[in-house]
């Protein structure tokens, strides 16, 4: 378990900055205080000795981590992949929500700073600038997982998502289908649907196919809105014969509305996924989709967090590979 300043203070009677200033070997206090301090720290828990070294050392030998309020088996995956190499390095992992609102969000950050976390990690969020500005003034390390920004210079992990969805789409395409739609898709999302979404359209453009506004269906990357999206296009478009899932989850509610229909998949109707999350494999058929390297980027992240901290590097952005994993949802299009 993680022992916080907060806890210590209040235990012992003093200011959350008087245990800072203890912790950090300055004075501006007595020595009945330094050892009360000390005390608690000691009485709080079974990690005296890692806290005896943070004291020494300046540091906690612990991350924190910044989720989406709504999570998903992709999110799930990706925090798998962080504890898992924390665990290996010997460090823990302190996970918060960003919550529904700003300040949600930036009391979740500075309760991870006031721990004195070495690094926080983010997961599918994209700050404002009053939330950026917070972050660059704790100091602390960071990196984002599946987010970049045109706005701020944060290093990141993710996926080419345009060229993800070209070639989702594209695979559609080449078996035969030339009415797609896509679904379950936030059109407001910078991170990750604004760039399928295009890719989607660019793909379809390339090859002479016309698309509609309402072929795209928004939504929150969920099954619930998967299924709406689908029930729109099965219901004005009954000859379309294919339909792209802005996830997995989207995908299987786009399943679930053919089931309802009678509609077969894949030989009435085509659908792709994007995540390869372990949804993709709990649907029937198993859902062809768009891999992207969830565990090993929440691993990857870990690592550039820690070599900063214990080797002073920097932390560098990287995009890494994702690849098209075809099972038994897509079909050629029948005659």
């Amino acid at each position: 378990m993680s022992i916080s300043m907060v806890e210590v203070a209040k235990r012992a009677g003093v200011s959350i900055a008087t245990v800072s200033r203890v912790m950090n070997g300055k004075d501006g206090f007595s020595e009945k205080t330094r050892r009360k301090v000390e005390e608690v720290i000691a009485e709080l828990g079974y990690q005296k000795n890692e806290m005896a070294s943070s004291l020494k050392k300046n540091f906690s030998q612990s991350l924190g981590v910044i989720i989406p309020s709504v999570v998903t088996n992709y999110h799930g995956l990706i925090v798998e992949g962080i504890e898992s190499k924390a665990q290996e390095l010997g460090y823990s992992v302190l996970l918060s929500h960003s919550g529904e609102n700003a300040e949600y969000f930036e009391r979740s950050l500075q309760s991870l700073a006031e721990r004195r976390v070495e690094g926080i990690i983010f997961v599918s969020i994209q700050p404002n600038a009053f939330q950026f500005d917070l972050l660059e003034k704790t100091g602390v390390a960071h990196i984002f997982i599946s987010s970049e920004s045109p706005t701020f210079d944060y290093p990141y992990i993710k996926i080419d998502d345009y060229q993800a969805a070209y070639d989702a789409t594209t695979y559609l395409i080449q078996h035969g289908h030339q009415k797609i739609g896509i679904v379950g898709i936030d059109k407001k999302d910078a991170v990750a649907g604004i760039p399928r979404i295009k890719g989607y359209q660019q793909a379809m453009k390339d090859h002479q196919l016309g698309t509609k506004p309402d072929w795209v269906r928004n939504g929150d990357f969920g099954v619930e809105m998967g299924e709406v999206g689908a029930n729109y296009l099965l219901t004005r478009y009954p000859d379309m014969t294919a339909i792209f899932g802005g996830s997995d989850e989207a995908a299987i509610g786009a399943i679930k509305a053919c089931g309802k229909r009678g509609l077969r998949v894949p030989h009435d109707v085509s659908v792709s996924g994007f995540d390869d999350s372990m949804t993709a494999l709990l649907s029937f058929p198993e859902l062809t989709t768009i891999h992207q390297p969830l565990y090993q980027m929440g691993d990857l992240a870990v690592s550039e967090i820690i070599n900063k901290c214990e080797n002073a590097s920097e932390i560098t952005s990287q995009i890494v590979p994702y690849k098209l994993v075809e099972r038994g949802s897509v079909a050629q299009k029948s005659k």
